[in-house]
């Protein structure tokens, strides 16, 4: 047996972290992403500057190694001084201070990664540096002491986890006056510090007592009138985050969860003003006078103290001030066992509740029990908070496992079921669920849990509120919101909670009220209390104040949500100029940001007010849809050319030419082409380049005009890079009428050209084929063509005129052929022919013959292959859709008959890859693209997906039979039998002789199952 040897080395590690990031990153997640990504580039440059790498960065952390102490030691100095000067361009609030710990030891070489107790020590290190500071090991200490003048403190011994010795610590002061201390003055610091040890250790419990109990605390009064609030007119408290003594980042957890728990208990008073959480700890790991604290919290009484655990022992001190008189009214201090953390909970708040003399209703102070006695339960859910509070998937899913882990360690642990809920219904709200209508059943069954465990717990019943807002449910919603602010009137979420409910009720004058009270507790709120307080104002028409909030919030990051509401709050003052800047800062920020996405946001119960927003927004300039994707090849759109002639008869020519050139274009595999029906979208409508790219997801795109005068034709074209909106090309042809055809081939060619693509022999003739050299047949064909699009059966009876007329002209002219088989499969498409048996073999005699004279043209066998498929012929159909796609893999309409036949034959799952591709070609699709699609989804099982596809073909056509079908079908198999009845009596309406024993008929599904898996959804619908 071999062993390979492990490469190990002696390298100078480099470790940083952010201090509060949990706390940044639910403050604002985005802003606090982008401050990261900058302060880490600046990081990266300053390691490679002094001779570093950077072996790993991941989340808020950096790790980095040096050849030389002196280096890392000196870049440390260098980071934290220029991010210090960063710091001063952000608000208070946003600055991120990076922990930094040097150590020099034994690592292990791994590739490019290093492992060991090098690098676990420099780990530990970085965290008991302050933030904006830097702390370095003993090893390291000695390679710098007496080459870098920076003056030194030395902190002590501390243990490190699965290090056998503890490691000396020194901090490197960061300010001029801490780095006088001349290094003999070092030297004599180290000779008394093993002394001065014993000392300290002998004399620490001494010291805390004496601290307490007999030394006047220096305690400077807090000034009533320098109070940034108005002091409530009940006892009001902000209890600060415990300080960890454990010397253990790791024990954070506990000190925070024991204040906060506190808080929660504290709150549940109705005669306490209790200060939320997210401000009071906003002063965590800052030295802050209680002064301070009073005057810009408005408060008089501030609790703070001390956590120290060490095995199974705590060691818990805890200090009530009056900030207004300077004085301790209690103070103590408790030694316990680990698991009597709840008890001492208990007895801290009771000595706060009595020493600020508040009067308790009977059984109130029962109602603040918290769930457990188990401590590895709570502990979990202490875990799992901190995971939540980073506010992305990641920390939800983390959050996820804990929870589970409380519950099965205490099956009776209200908050373990509380925490677990708010998982699932926080993706709802984001968008990030998968399943949202499951996601939120599941939620809901665990507050349930959580309220029949403890249904005095005002957080389950901001959970319900919350369930019930996603669900549009408004009124219960509200009813659950202010069951949480009845129970606990001092959470500031609650009241936030509640104002977010009554505002999207549409009673945002409230929801204003609720707000300012939300902010009054919680002075350092969360940015979002300031978007519900100005979307609310701009409800009330108060656009001045709305403006005031968003420019508030903005100070504090550059997130999406502040120029987007700005827009619209512009617009609809009408201060035009000032909403387009907003908007364009929209699009700055988030380049694929659309109306799309921001419907989303906007569950208000009257869906007028969400419309009006919209419709502002859209003013100012957000597009109604985000980009597509750009395509892996060349991509271009042919809008409609402009018909410049004075004739508006004249309006089938120029749309046949530009149908002619997109028709040869998508005959090559080599372009993306987007089809006619999404590109004719924009005809006569004023229209940027720019904007038709975003919305279709192309690069390029030629427009022109056609003027025809008697036998004269002049052409413009241009072809534009929407990317640059620079011409390519760009070109004025006048010529004989006569000569349309070389022209449609010049300009085909002319594009092809600038786009650098090259054609085979076969491909080139391919694009040229015209199919006549007869100009009168050819506008009659095109004449036709026109009259088929409109349809309705009077234009489809002239379309077949104009082919009759076309194919007299040129009997070998394939395209009136096809153009004529069309208008008899519309008439059976549409019910419009006495028999649809006749009709279908006159439609497959003139495809047949269109192919007899010309087999290259696709749509003469796609409608071939629809016969086919309506003669239940599967293998033919799809064999003549898959030579259309061959012979134009650009044409979006092949491409969807194509899936179309596979899914009949027994293909869903096939059939949805080749329709997702057509509608790419096609991004603004007809309503039967959707019916299509969702009849699809709903046959391969997947039934959300049929039902919100079916969905988007209703606004077109509100009475299509076929769409209300499926939906009917799909509802049933999901179980929704309310939903699955509405959709059966829209049949009946619309059909009121409807027959399930017809239908099934008319459906070519080439496996009997199908039909009868379809019948028998639509009868538990409730037809028959």
């Amino acid at each position: 047996m071999t062993t390979e040897r492990v490469k190990r080395k002696i390298s100078a590690i480099f470790s940083a972290d952010v201090e509060g990031y949990s706390r940044l990153m639910g403050d604002d997640e985005v802003a606090t992403v982008r401050t990261l990504e900058n302060y880490r580039n600046i990081m990266v440059d300053l390691i490679e500057q002094h001779r570093g790498r950077v072996v790993d960065s991941p989340g808020d952390n950096l790790l980095a190694e040096f050849g030389s102490v002196v280096d890392a030691v000196q870049c440390a100095v260098e980071v934290q001084q220029v991010l210090k000067a960063k710091n001063t361009e952000l608000p208070e609030n946003r600055r991120m201070q990076f922990r930094i710990g040097v150590n020099l030891g034994d690592v292990i070489e791994e590739g490019e990664r290093i492992y060991g107790d090098g690098v676990n020590i420099a780990a530990r290190i970085e965290g008991l540096a302050e933030g904006g500071g830097i702390c370095v090991s003993g090893s390291a200490y000695e390679q710098i002491e007496n080459k870098l003048a920076l003056g030194y403190e030395y902190l002590g011994e501390h243990a490190v986890k699965n290090i056998t010795k503890p490691v000396r610590v020194y901090k490197v002061p960061m300010e001029m006056g801490e780095r006088k201390e001349k290094k003999a003055g070092m030297r004599r610091w180290k000779k008394v510090a093993v002394s001065a040890a014993a000392v300290i250790i002998l004399g620490a419990g001494a010291f805390a007592i004496w601290n307490f109990y007999f030394r006047p605390p220096p305690i400077e009064p807090a000034s009533v009138e320098k109070m940034a609030f108005p002091l409530p007119d009940k006892p009001s408290i902000a209890v600060l985050a415990f300080d960890n003594m454990s010397g253990d980042p790791e024990q954070d957890y506990l000190c925070d969860g024991i204040a906060e728990d506190i808080i929660t208990q504290l709150s549940q008073f109705y005669n306490l003003f209790v200060i939320a959480r997210n401000s009071s700890f906003s002063y965590k790991g800052k030295k802050v006078k209680v002064r301070q604290v009073a005057e810009e919290l408005g408060v008089r009484y501030v609790l703070e103290g001390s956590v120290q655990k060490s095995g199974d022992r705590v060691r818990i001190t805890a200090q009530l001030v009056d900030a207004i008189t300077g004085k301790h009214l209690w103070a103590h201090r408790y030694d316990r066992e680990l698991k009597d953390i709840f008890a001492i909970q208990d007895e801290i708040t009771r000595e706060v509740t009595a020493e600020l003399a508040v009067k308790l209703v009977e059984g109130e102070f029962d109602r603040v029990w918290l769930g457990t006695q188990n401590l590895e339960a709570w502990t979990y859910i202490r875990k799992a908070l901190e995971h939540f509070r980073r506010f992305n998937m990641e920390g939800f899913l983390q959050a996820r496992e804990l929870s589970k882990k409380a519950i099965d360690l205490d099956p009776d642990f209200s908050g373990g079921y509380l925490m677990l809920g708010w998982t699932y219904a926080i993706t709802v709200r984001l968008g990030w669920s998968k399943s949202p209508r499951e996601d939120l059943k599941q939620a809901e069954e665990l507050v349930n849990k959580c309220l029949a465990l403890n249904d005095s717990d005002p957080h389950a019943y901001n959970l319900l509120g919350y369930i019930y807002l996603l669900r549009r449910q408004y009124d219960k919603a509200i009813q659950h919101g202010q069951s949480a602010v009845s129970l606990a009137p001092s959470i500031a979420d609650s009241h936030a909670y509640l104002a977010d409910s009554l505002k999207f009720s549409g009673r945002s004058e409230e929801a204003i009220g609720e707000m300012i009270k939300a902010m009054r507790l919680a002075p350092f709120y969360p940015t979002w209390f300031l978007w519900t307080l100005g979307s609310s104002y701009y409800l009330e028409g108060r656009f001045a104040e709305a403006i005031a909030a968003f420019k508030e919030s903005r100070k504090r990051g550059p997130h999406l949500i502040n120029p987007l509401w700005m827009a619209v709050i512009y617009s609809a003052w009408g201060r035009e100029k000032q909403a387009r800047a907003e908007a364009e800062e929209v699009l700055r920020i988030m380049p694929t940001y659309s109306l799309e996405y921001f419907r989303k946001g906007l569950p208000f119960k009257d869906p007028a007010i969400a419309n009006r927003i919209l419709t502002f927004a859209r003013k100012a300039g957000i597009p109604d849809k985000p980009p597509l994707p750009l395509p892996d090849k060349p991509s271009i759109a042919v809008l409609p050319f402009t018909n410049m002639s004075e004739d508006p008869k004249q309006e089938y020519f120029s749309d046949g030419i530009t149908e002619e050139i997109i028709t040869a274009l998508s005959k090559t595999p080599k372009l993306f082409v987007i089809a006619r029906n999404s590109t004719f979208t924009y005809k006569n409508r004023p229209t940027k380049v720019q904007q038709v790219s975003r919305e279709l997801g192309v690069r390029y795109v030629l427009e022109g005009s056609v003027r025809k005068d008697g036998d004269k034709v002049r052409v413009t074209a241009q072809l534009v890079d929407a990317k640059t909106g620079n011409h390519l090309w760009a070109e004025r042809y006048d010529r004989d009428l006569k000569d349309i055809f070389a022209l449609q081939d010049e300009i085909t060619m002319k594009i092809v050209t600038a786009l650098r693509v090259k054609l085979t022999e076969g491909e080139q003739a391919r694009l040229s084929a015209k199919g006549t050299d007869n100009l009168e047949a050819y506008l009659k064909y095109l004449q036709g063509q026109e009259y088929s699009f409109r349809f309705n059966k009077e234009d489809n009876v002239l379309a077949r005129q104009m082919a009759k007329e076309a194919i007299a002209l040129d009997p070998n002219y394939a395209r009136p052929y096809t153009l004529m088989a069309v208008t008899h499969m519309m008439d059976v498409w549409l019910g419009w022919t006495k028999s649809p048996r006749k009709s279908l073999e006159r439609t497959e005699k003139l495809a047949q013959k269109a192919l007899s004279i010309d087999d290259s043209y696709a749509h003469a066998h796609v409608l071939l292959g629809y016969v086919y498929l309506l003669k239940r012929r599967h293998d033919n159909s799809i064999a003549e859709m898959e030579r259309a796609v061959a012979l134009a893999p650009n044409a979006s309409y092949n491409i969807a008959a194509f899936a179309f036949a596979l899914n009949l034959a027994g293909s869903p799952e096939e059939a949805i890859v080749w329709y997702k591709k057509a509608i790419r070609l096609d991004p603004i699709p007809r309503a039967l693209y959707f019916l299509q699609l969702g009849h699809i989804y709903r046959n391969a099982g997947r039934y959300e997906e049929a039902i919100s596809t079916l969905k988007k073909a209703l606004p077109r056509n509100p009475d299509n039979l076929l769409v209300h079908l499926h939906l009917a079908a799909s509802y049933n198999s999901l179980n929704r039998k309310e939903e699955a009845h509405a959709e059966a009596a829209e049949v009946l309406r619309i059909d009121p002789k409807f027959s399930i024993q017809y239908f099934a008929k008319t459906i070519p599904y080439k496996d009997q199952a199908d039909t009868e898996r379809l019948v028998e959804a639509l009868r538990k619908a409730g037809l028959k």
